[in-house]
Protein backbone atom coordinates (compact mmCIF):
# COMPACT_ATOMS: atom_id res chain seq x y z
CA UNK A 1 0.00 0.00 0.00
CA UNK A 2 1.36 3.04 -1.09
CA UNK A 3 -0.72 6.52 -1.33
CA UNK A 4 -3.78 5.10 -0.51
CA UNK A 5 -3.03 4.21 3.05
CA UNK A 6 -1.38 7.66 3.74
CA UNK A 7 -5.15 9.25 2.41
CA UNK A 8 -7.14 7.09 4.41
CA UNK A 9 -5.17 7.93 7.91
CA UNK A 10 -5.22 11.90 6.76
CA UNK A 11 -8.86 11.26 6.10
CA UNK A 12 -9.37 9.80 9.68
CA UNK A 13 -7.32 12.74 11.18
CA UNK A 14 -9.88 15.25 9.45
CA UNK A 15 -13.17 13.77 11.76
CA UNK A 16 -11.21 14.64 14.81
CA UNK A 17 -11.54 18.05 16.35
CA UNK A 18 -9.08 19.94 16.18
CA UNK A 19 -7.61 20.80 19.80
CA UNK A 20 -7.15 24.50 20.15
CA UNK A 21 -3.75 25.49 20.83
CA UNK A 22 -2.26 23.35 17.94
CA UNK A 23 -2.10 24.29 14.33
CA UNK A 24 -3.80 22.52 11.87
CA UNK A 25 -1.86 19.85 9.96
CA UNK A 26 -0.14 21.70 6.68
CA UNK A 27 -1.25 19.70 2.95
CA UNK A 28 1.10 17.67 1.49
CA UNK A 29 3.11 18.66 -0.93
CA UNK A 30 2.58 17.25 -4.67
CA UNK A 31 6.42 15.60 -3.94
CA UNK A 32 4.77 13.60 -1.68
CA UNK A 33 2.78 11.64 -4.48
CA UNK A 34 5.53 10.01 -5.55
CA UNK A 35 7.30 8.15 -2.16
CA UNK A 36 5.86 5.14 -1.47
CA UNK A 37 5.44 3.83 1.76
CA UNK A 38 5.65 0.15 2.82
CA UNK A 39 3.66 -0.91 5.83
CA UNK A 40 4.36 -4.09 7.36
CA UNK A 41 2.16 -6.84 7.71
CA UNK A 42 1.51 -7.59 11.33
CA UNK A 43 -0.83 -10.15 12.42
CA UNK A 44 -2.77 -7.76 14.86
CA UNK A 45 -5.91 -7.94 16.52
CA UNK A 46 -8.78 -6.72 15.04
CA UNK A 47 -8.42 -2.56 15.58
CA UNK A 48 -10.75 -1.43 18.03
CA UNK A 49 -12.56 1.67 16.67
CA UNK A 50 -13.29 4.25 19.71
CA UNK A 51 -15.66 7.05 18.98
CA UNK A 52 -14.21 10.32 19.06
CA UNK A 53 -14.77 12.89 21.85
CA UNK A 54 -15.49 16.01 21.05
CA UNK A 55 -15.14 18.38 23.50
CA UNK A 56 -17.37 21.97 23.49
CA UNK A 57 -14.64 24.68 23.56
CA UNK A 58 -15.53 26.97 26.78
CA UNK A 59 -16.06 30.37 25.73
CA UNK A 60 -14.89 33.06 27.85
CA UNK A 61 -17.18 36.36 28.39
CA UNK A 62 -15.02 39.58 28.27
CA UNK A 63 -14.07 40.93 31.50
CA UNK A 64 -15.37 44.37 31.46
CA UNK A 65 -13.44 46.27 33.90
CA UNK A 66 -15.53 49.68 35.64
CA UNK A 67 -12.89 52.75 34.61
CA UNK A 68 -10.56 53.93 37.88
CA UNK A 69 -11.07 56.91 39.49
CA UNK A 70 -8.05 58.35 40.52
CA UNK A 71 -9.02 60.44 43.69
CA UNK A 72 -6.27 63.23 44.04
CA UNK A 73 -3.71 62.48 47.27
CA UNK A 74 -4.49 64.31 50.30
CA UNK A 75 -0.91 64.41 52.41
CA UNK A 76 -1.83 64.55 55.78
CA UNK A 77 1.05 66.06 58.04
CA UNK A 78 2.29 63.88 60.10
CA UNK A 79 2.38 64.57 63.83
CA UNK A 80 5.33 63.07 65.47
CA UNK A 81 5.06 62.79 69.49
CA UNK A 82 7.31 61.97 71.54
CA UNK A 83 8.30 58.63 72.27
CA UNK A 84 6.80 58.13 76.18
CA UNK A 85 8.92 55.03 76.89
CA UNK A 86 9.32 53.56 80.38
CA UNK A 87 12.38 53.68 82.13
CA UNK A 88 13.88 50.14 82.56
CA UNK A 89 14.48 48.64 85.80
CA UNK A 90 18.38 47.99 84.90
CA UNK A 91 20.06 51.05 86.44
CA UNK A 92 22.49 51.67 84.10
CA UNK A 93 26.54 52.12 85.69
CA UNK A 94 26.96 55.98 86.61
CA UNK A 95 29.68 57.55 84.38
CA UNK A 96 31.50 60.41 86.98
CA UNK A 97 32.64 63.79 85.50
CA UNK A 98 36.48 65.32 86.17
CA UNK A 99 34.84 67.05 89.25
CA UNK A 100 33.11 63.39 90.99
CA UNK A 101 29.72 64.16 89.72
CA UNK A 102 27.69 61.77 88.01
CA UNK A 103 26.53 62.62 85.08
CA UNK A 104 23.15 61.74 84.14
CA UNK A 105 22.83 60.24 80.49
CA UNK A 106 18.89 60.27 79.12
CA UNK A 107 16.93 62.40 76.98
CA UNK A 108 14.62 65.16 78.42
CA UNK A 109 11.63 63.33 77.47
CA UNK A 110 12.25 60.26 79.40
CA UNK A 111 12.81 62.46 82.45
CA UNK A 112 9.70 64.32 82.04
CA UNK A 113 7.84 61.02 81.49
CA UNK A 114 9.37 59.73 84.78
CA UNK A 115 8.07 62.43 87.11
CA UNK A 116 4.74 62.32 85.21
CA UNK A 117 4.40 58.56 86.25
CA UNK A 118 6.09 59.43 89.71
CA UNK A 119 4.01 62.26 90.43
CA UNK A 120 0.55 59.96 90.97
CA UNK A 121 2.41 57.70 92.35
CA UNK A 122 3.40 59.72 94.58
CA UNK A 123 -0.03 61.57 95.82
CA UNK A 124 -1.32 57.82 95.97
CA UNK A 125 1.36 57.16 98.56
CA UNK A 126 1.27 59.96 100.34
CA UNK A 127 -2.81 59.83 100.55
CA UNK A 128 -2.55 55.76 102.41
CA UNK A 129 0.13 57.26 104.34
CA UNK A 130 -1.79 59.77 106.37
CA UNK A 131 -5.39 58.11 106.57
CA UNK A 132 -3.45 54.40 107.15
CA UNK A 133 -1.64 56.56 109.94
CA UNK A 134 -4.20 56.87 113.27
CA UNK A 135 -3.55 59.39 115.83
CA UNK A 136 -4.26 59.07 119.90
CA UNK A 137 -7.71 60.30 121.07
CA UNK A 138 -6.62 63.78 122.86
CA UNK A 139 -7.62 64.02 126.90
CA UNK A 140 -11.00 65.78 126.96
CA UNK A 141 -11.13 69.68 127.59
CA UNK A 142 -13.53 69.49 130.35
CA UNK A 143 -14.38 66.42 132.68
CA UNK A 144 -17.16 66.74 135.57
CA UNK A 145 -14.72 67.49 138.22
CA UNK A 146 -14.63 70.91 136.59
CA UNK A 147 -18.01 71.52 136.56
CA UNK A 148 -19.45 73.54 140.02
CA UNK A 149 -20.07 71.59 143.09
CA UNK A 150 -23.57 70.48 143.15
CA UNK A 151 -24.91 71.62 147.32
CA UNK A 152 -25.49 68.23 149.57
CA UNK A 153 -28.39 66.67 148.93
CA UNK A 154 -29.74 67.07 152.73
CA UNK A 155 -29.88 71.27 151.99
CA UNK A 156 -30.48 71.11 148.47
CA UNK A 157 -34.15 71.58 147.82
CA UNK A 158 -33.81 70.71 144.00
CA UNK A 159 -32.71 67.16 145.35
CA UNK A 160 -36.53 66.59 146.79
CA UNK A 161 -38.07 66.93 142.45
CA UNK A 162 -35.06 65.41 141.29
CA UNK A 163 -35.74 62.07 143.45
CA UNK A 164 -36.30 58.94 141.00
CA UNK A 165 -39.44 58.11 142.36
CA UNK A 166 -40.68 62.01 142.17
CA UNK A 167 -39.36 62.23 139.03
CA UNK A 168 -41.04 58.95 137.43
CA UNK A 169 -44.51 59.70 139.14
CA UNK A 170 -44.38 63.27 137.27
CA UNK A 171 -42.39 64.18 134.24
CA UNK A 172 -44.84 62.68 132.13
CA UNK A 173 -47.73 64.58 133.14
CA UNK A 174 -49.82 67.61 132.06
CA UNK A 175 -48.69 70.09 134.54
CA UNK A 176 -45.03 69.43 133.30
CA UNK A 177 -45.72 71.26 130.47
CA UNK A 178 -44.15 74.56 129.53
CA UNK A 179 -46.64 76.17 127.78
CA UNK A 180 -48.96 76.07 130.87
CA UNK A 181 -50.77 79.27 132.00
CA UNK A 182 -49.18 80.97 129.27
CA UNK A 183 -52.53 83.57 129.14
CA UNK A 184 -52.10 84.21 133.08
CA UNK A 185 -50.49 87.37 132.10
CA UNK A 186 -54.57 88.25 131.75
CA UNK A 187 -55.25 87.48 135.34
CA UNK A 188 -58.76 88.87 135.09
CA UNK A 189 -59.09 86.32 132.99
CA UNK A 190 -58.57 83.87 135.65
CA UNK A 191 -60.56 85.95 138.57
CA UNK A 192 -64.18 86.12 136.00
CA UNK A 193 -66.15 83.13 137.16
CA UNK A 194 -67.99 83.26 133.89
CA UNK A 195 -64.68 82.63 131.87
CA UNK A 196 -62.95 78.96 131.24
CA UNK A 197 -59.57 80.45 132.76
CA UNK A 198 -61.47 80.25 135.94
CA UNK A 199 -62.74 76.95 136.22
CA UNK A 200 -59.42 75.57 134.65
CA UNK A 201 -57.46 76.62 137.45
CA UNK A 202 -59.48 75.85 140.10
CA UNK A 203 -59.97 72.47 138.62
CA UNK A 204 -55.91 71.82 138.61
CA UNK A 205 -55.33 73.11 142.00
CA UNK A 206 -57.54 70.76 143.18
CA UNK A 207 -56.13 67.36 142.15
CA UNK A 208 -53.93 65.16 143.65
CA UNK A 209 -50.96 65.33 141.81
CA UNK A 210 -51.11 69.39 142.36
CA UNK A 211 -51.19 68.93 146.07
CA UNK A 212 -48.83 66.17 146.75
CA UNK A 213 -46.23 68.70 144.67
CA UNK A 214 -47.53 71.60 146.51
CA UNK A 215 -46.51 69.15 149.87
CA UNK A 216 -42.86 69.22 148.31
CA UNK A 217 -42.95 72.44 147.74
CA UNK A 218 -43.41 73.34 151.33
CA UNK A 219 -40.57 71.29 152.39
CA UNK A 220 -38.32 72.60 149.41
CA UNK A 221 -38.59 76.19 150.86
CA UNK A 222 -37.55 74.93 154.49
CA UNK A 223 -34.24 74.22 152.45
CA UNK A 224 -31.72 77.01 152.25
CA UNK A 225 -30.58 76.14 148.80
CA UNK A 226 -32.43 75.19 145.65
CA UNK A 227 -29.21 74.23 142.95
CA UNK A 228 -29.86 72.49 140.00
CA UNK A 229 -28.08 69.14 140.38
CA UNK A 230 -28.56 67.73 136.63
CA UNK A 231 -25.65 65.37 135.85
CA UNK A 232 -24.18 65.64 132.34
CA UNK A 233 -25.94 62.34 131.35
CA UNK A 234 -28.57 61.36 128.58
CA UNK A 235 -30.53 59.74 131.68
CA UNK A 236 -31.24 63.23 133.26
CA UNK A 237 -31.90 64.95 130.58
CA UNK A 238 -35.67 65.53 131.26
CA UNK A 239 -35.44 65.83 134.56
CA UNK A 240 -35.95 69.98 134.30
CA UNK A 241 -39.62 68.94 133.72
CA UNK A 242 -40.00 68.29 137.42
CA UNK A 243 -38.82 71.68 138.24
CA UNK A 244 -41.82 72.53 135.41
CA UNK A 245 -44.28 70.49 137.39
CA UNK A 246 -43.37 72.15 140.52
CA UNK A 247 -43.62 75.65 139.40
CA UNK A 248 -46.65 74.94 137.60
CA UNK A 249 -48.54 73.73 140.88
CA UNK A 250 -47.55 76.80 142.47
CA UNK A 251 -48.78 79.10 139.58
CA UNK A 252 -52.50 77.05 140.09
CA UNK A 253 -52.57 77.15 143.47
CA UNK A 254 -51.89 80.99 143.67
CA UNK A 255 -54.51 81.81 141.18
CA UNK A 256 -56.79 79.78 143.15
CA UNK A 257 -55.97 82.48 146.24
CA UNK A 258 -56.60 85.44 144.32
CA UNK A 259 -59.51 84.03 143.25
CA UNK A 260 -60.13 83.35 146.82
CA UNK A 261 -59.35 87.06 147.66
CA UNK A 262 -56.68 85.70 149.83
CA UNK A 263 -54.50 88.59 148.27
CA UNK A 264 -51.50 87.78 150.77
CA UNK A 265 -51.39 83.71 150.19
CA UNK A 266 -50.78 85.11 146.92
CA UNK A 267 -48.11 87.08 146.69
CA UNK A 268 -46.42 85.16 148.92
CA UNK A 269 -46.29 82.07 146.91
CA UNK A 270 -45.21 84.47 144.19
CA UNK A 271 -42.01 85.95 146.16
CA UNK A 272 -41.42 82.12 147.12
CA UNK A 273 -41.65 81.09 144.01
CA UNK A 274 -39.30 84.14 142.14
CA UNK A 275 -36.95 82.88 144.55
CA UNK A 276 -36.90 79.67 143.49
CA UNK A 277 -36.70 80.46 140.22
CA UNK A 278 -34.00 82.74 140.47
CA UNK A 279 -31.71 80.30 142.79
CA UNK A 280 -32.20 77.37 139.78
CA UNK A 281 -31.20 79.94 136.76
CA UNK A 282 -28.45 81.35 138.45
CA UNK A 283 -27.14 77.56 138.99
CA UNK A 284 -28.46 76.06 135.48
CA UNK A 285 -26.40 73.42 134.37
CA UNK A 286 -27.26 72.18 131.03
CA UNK A 287 -28.68 74.55 128.58
CA UNK A 288 -32.09 73.40 128.28
CA UNK A 289 -32.89 74.01 131.62
CA UNK A 290 -31.51 77.13 131.27
CA UNK A 291 -33.25 78.29 128.68
CA UNK A 292 -36.46 76.34 130.40
CA UNK A 293 -35.91 78.39 133.58
CA UNK A 294 -35.52 82.20 131.98
CA UNK A 295 -38.77 81.53 130.21
CA UNK A 296 -40.75 80.30 133.24
CA UNK A 297 -39.25 83.22 134.96
CA UNK A 298 -40.44 85.79 132.32
CA UNK A 299 -43.83 84.45 132.35
CA UNK A 300 -44.00 84.59 136.41
CA UNK A 301 -43.48 88.49 136.09
CA UNK A 302 -46.12 89.25 133.60
CA UNK A 303 -48.16 87.36 136.06
CA UNK A 304 -46.81 89.58 139.33
CA UNK A 305 -47.79 92.53 136.84
CA UNK A 306 -51.34 91.34 136.25
CA UNK A 307 -51.47 91.09 140.06
CA UNK A 308 -50.19 94.44 141.14
CA UNK A 309 -52.62 95.33 138.33
CA UNK A 310 -55.57 94.03 140.56
CA UNK A 311 -53.99 95.50 143.89
CA UNK A 312 -54.49 99.15 142.36
CA UNK A 313 -58.07 98.17 141.48
CA UNK A 314 -58.92 96.31 145.15
CA UNK A 315 -57.88 98.68 147.88
CA UNK A 316 -58.77 95.93 150.36
CA UNK A 317 -55.20 94.06 149.81
CA UNK A 318 -54.01 95.23 152.86
CA UNK A 319 -49.87 96.64 154.07
CA UNK A 320 -49.39 92.65 153.35
CA UNK A 321 -49.63 92.44 149.82
CA UNK A 322 -47.34 95.77 150.33
CA UNK A 323 -44.66 94.33 152.68
CA UNK A 324 -45.00 91.09 149.97
CA UNK A 325 -44.28 92.74 147.36
CA UNK A 326 -41.46 95.17 148.30
CA UNK A 327 -39.80 91.78 149.54
CA UNK A 328 -40.16 90.81 145.46
CA UNK A 329 -39.00 93.72 144.29
CA UNK A 330 -36.06 93.72 146.44
CA UNK A 331 -35.37 89.90 145.20
CA UNK A 332 -35.33 90.42 141.58
CA UNK A 333 -33.44 94.15 141.81
CA UNK A 334 -30.86 92.16 142.90
CA UNK A 335 -30.86 89.79 139.82
CA UNK A 336 -29.24 90.35 136.45
CA UNK A 337 -29.66 87.61 133.40
CA UNK A 338 -26.09 88.70 132.06
CA UNK A 339 -24.77 87.82 135.21
CA UNK A 340 -25.03 84.12 134.59
CA UNK A 341 -21.77 82.15 133.89
CA UNK A 342 -22.33 80.58 130.20
CA UNK A 343 -19.31 79.00 130.80
CA UNK A 344 -20.30 76.04 132.86
CA UNK A 345 -23.23 75.52 130.91
CA UNK A 346 -21.00 75.21 127.59
CA UNK A 347 -18.80 72.90 129.94
CA UNK A 348 -21.66 70.85 130.67
CA UNK A 349 -22.80 70.31 127.37
CA UNK A 350 -19.34 69.34 125.88
CA UNK A 351 -19.07 66.46 128.63
CA UNK A 352 -22.72 65.60 127.68
CA UNK A 353 -21.54 66.08 123.62
CA UNK A 354 -18.51 63.90 124.20
CA UNK A 355 -20.05 61.43 125.69
CA UNK A 356 -22.89 60.28 123.27
CA UNK A 357 -20.54 60.42 120.40
CA UNK A 358 -17.27 59.31 121.55
CA UNK A 359 -18.13 56.89 124.20
CA UNK A 360 -15.37 54.49 124.58
CA UNK A 361 -17.20 51.44 124.48
CA UNK A 362 -18.55 52.08 121.00
CA UNK A 363 -15.95 50.75 118.54
CA UNK A 364 -17.46 52.54 115.26
CA UNK A 365 -19.23 55.53 116.06
CA UNK A 366 -19.04 56.70 112.32
CA UNK A 367 -21.06 53.63 111.01
CA UNK A 368 -24.22 55.68 110.23
CA UNK A 369 -22.19 58.44 108.31
CA UNK A 370 -20.20 55.98 106.21
CA UNK A 371 -23.14 53.67 104.54
CA UNK A 372 -24.72 57.40 103.33
CA UNK A 373 -21.37 57.90 101.50
CA UNK A 374 -20.68 57.38 97.96
CA UNK A 375 -17.04 55.91 98.12
CA UNK A 376 -17.07 54.44 101.58
CA UNK A 377 -14.37 52.02 100.74
CA UNK A 378 -12.09 54.44 100.20
CA UNK A 379 -13.14 56.91 103.05
CA UNK A 380 -10.91 56.87 106.18
CA UNK A 381 -12.28 57.42 110.04
CA UNK A 382 -9.18 59.11 111.92
CA UNK A 383 -11.22 58.84 115.13
CA UNK A 384 -8.14 60.50 117.88
CA UNK A 385 -7.98 63.40 115.24
CA UNK A 386 -11.59 64.10 114.35
CA UNK A 387 -11.47 64.08 118.46
CA UNK A 388 -9.36 66.60 118.13
CA UNK A 389 -11.16 69.40 116.07
CA UNK A 390 -13.99 68.37 118.37
CA UNK A 391 -12.16 69.90 121.44
CA UNK A 392 -10.63 72.81 119.11
CA UNK A 393 -14.73 73.94 118.53
CA UNK A 394 -16.17 73.49 121.79
CA UNK A 395 -12.96 75.39 122.66
CA UNK A 396 -13.73 78.26 120.75
CA UNK A 397 -17.48 78.35 122.32
CA UNK A 398 -16.34 78.09 125.57
CA UNK A 399 -13.48 80.86 124.57
CA UNK A 400 -17.24 83.08 123.87
CA UNK A 401 -18.92 81.95 126.78
CA UNK A 402 -16.09 83.11 128.92
CA UNK A 403 -16.25 86.97 127.43
CA UNK A 404 -19.71 87.18 126.00
CA UNK A 405 -20.48 91.05 124.58
CA UNK A 406 -23.29 92.41 122.03
CA UNK A 407 -21.18 90.90 118.96
CA UNK A 408 -20.82 87.46 120.36
CA UNK A 409 -23.89 85.92 119.04
CA UNK A 410 -22.73 86.98 115.55
CA UNK A 411 -19.42 85.32 115.87
CA UNK A 412 -20.64 82.16 116.83
CA UNK A 413 -23.17 82.26 113.82
CA UNK A 414 -20.29 82.36 111.48
CA UNK A 415 -18.34 79.48 113.69
CA UNK A 416 -21.64 77.00 112.90
CA UNK A 417 -21.67 78.08 109.21
CA UNK A 418 -17.88 76.81 108.92
CA UNK A 419 -18.10 73.12 107.92
CA UNK A 420 -15.82 70.40 107.81
CA UNK A 421 -17.06 68.45 104.87
CA UNK A 422 -17.30 71.71 102.75
CA UNK A 423 -13.71 73.08 102.46
CA UNK A 424 -11.60 72.56 99.02
CA UNK A 425 -10.15 68.86 99.27
CA UNK A 426 -11.80 67.81 103.06
CA UNK A 427 -12.21 63.97 101.57
CA UNK A 428 -8.29 64.34 100.96
CA UNK A 429 -8.03 63.22 104.74
CA UNK A 430 -10.19 62.12 107.27
CA UNK A 431 -13.06 62.47 105.25
CA UNK A 432 -15.85 60.16 107.63
CA UNK A 433 -14.38 61.75 110.33
CA UNK A 434 -15.33 65.45 108.97
CA UNK A 435 -18.86 63.96 107.77
CA UNK A 436 -19.20 62.76 111.22
CA UNK A 437 -18.83 66.09 112.92
CA UNK A 438 -20.81 67.59 110.91
CA UNK A 439 -23.59 65.25 111.87
CA UNK A 440 -23.36 66.34 115.43
CA UNK A 441 -25.91 68.23 116.88
CA UNK A 442 -24.36 71.19 118.84
CA UNK A 443 -27.34 73.22 120.46
CA UNK A 444 -25.04 75.56 122.30
CA UNK A 445 -24.47 77.27 119.06
CA UNK A 446 -28.05 78.81 119.93
CA UNK A 447 -27.19 79.55 123.50
CA UNK A 448 -25.99 82.78 123.45
CA UNK A 449 -28.51 84.86 121.28
CA UNK A 450 -31.65 83.13 123.28
CA UNK A 451 -29.17 84.11 126.39
CA UNK A 452 -29.30 87.88 125.09
CA UNK A 453 -32.94 87.45 123.52
CA UNK A 454 -34.59 86.32 127.09
CA UNK A 455 -31.99 88.98 128.89
CA UNK A 456 -32.91 92.04 127.46
CA UNK A 457 -37.34 91.47 128.12
CA UNK A 458 -36.43 90.23 131.32
CA UNK A 459 -34.83 93.27 132.23
CA UNK A 460 -37.68 95.29 130.90
CA UNK A 461 -39.88 93.66 132.63
CA UNK A 462 -37.98 93.71 136.44
CA UNK A 463 -37.67 97.41 135.36
CA UNK A 464 -41.43 98.12 135.32
CA UNK A 465 -42.32 95.88 138.05
CA UNK A 466 -39.89 97.75 140.61
CA UNK A 467 -41.12 100.98 139.44
CA UNK A 468 -44.94 99.84 140.51
CA UNK A 469 -43.58 98.44 143.62
CA UNK A 470 -42.56 101.70 144.44
CA UNK A 471 -45.51 103.39 143.71
CA UNK A 472 -47.64 100.88 146.04
CA UNK A 473 -44.98 101.74 149.25
CA UNK A 474 -46.19 105.63 148.35
CA UNK A 475 -50.00 104.95 148.19
CA UNK A 476 -49.55 102.73 151.39
CA UNK A 477 -48.27 105.71 153.61
CA UNK A 478 -50.44 108.11 152.35
CA UNK A 479 -53.44 105.65 152.90
CA UNK A 480 -52.14 105.23 156.41
CA UNK A 481 -51.58 108.88 157.27
CA UNK A 482 -55.08 109.74 156.88
CA UNK A 483 -56.61 107.26 159.36
CA UNK A 484 -53.58 107.90 162.32
CA UNK A 485 -55.03 111.68 162.26
CA UNK A 486 -58.75 110.39 162.57
CA UNK A 487 -57.31 107.61 165.43
CA UNK A 488 -55.77 110.96 167.26
CA UNK A 489 -58.78 113.06 167.27
CA UNK A 490 -60.69 110.21 168.98
CA UNK A 491 -58.61 110.36 171.50
CA UNK A 492 -58.28 113.37 172.15
CA UNK A 493 -62.07 114.24 172.20
CA UNK A 494 -63.70 115.87 175.07
CA UNK A 495 -66.15 113.54 177.06
CA UNK A 496 -69.88 115.10 177.39
CA UNK A 497 -71.26 116.43 180.50
CA UNK A 498 -73.99 114.85 182.08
Amino acid sequence: MKIEANKSKLSLNKNQAVRPGKKPSRETRPEAEDVSVEVPKKKSKPPKVKEPKVKTPKIKEPKIKPPKVRAPKIKIPRIKLPAIKLPSLKAPKPSFGKSGVPKVKGKKSLRIAAILGAVPMLLLAVWLGINLVKHSAPPPLFTEINLPPVPPADTNGCSVIYDSQVYNEFFTKDICDINLFSNASSMELFLDPARGEYTVAKTLAARDDVKKMMGLYRDIIKMPVFADMVKPDPADAQKYRVYLALHNSITATMIVRMQEKRYGDAFRLMKDQMNLTIQYIRSARSMTNYLAAMRVYEKSLNILKSMLNQFTGDRRMGGVVVAASREIADLIGTFSPQGVPLSQIVMFEYILSLKQNFDPAIQHPEAGVRQGMKRKALAFFDRGLTQKLFNERWKKLYEYARRPNDATPEEVRKLQEQRYATARFWWFHNAVGKKYLDSIPIPVYNLFQESKNWSTAINQKQAEIVSMASALKETAKQEKKPAQKDAKRQAVKPRKKK
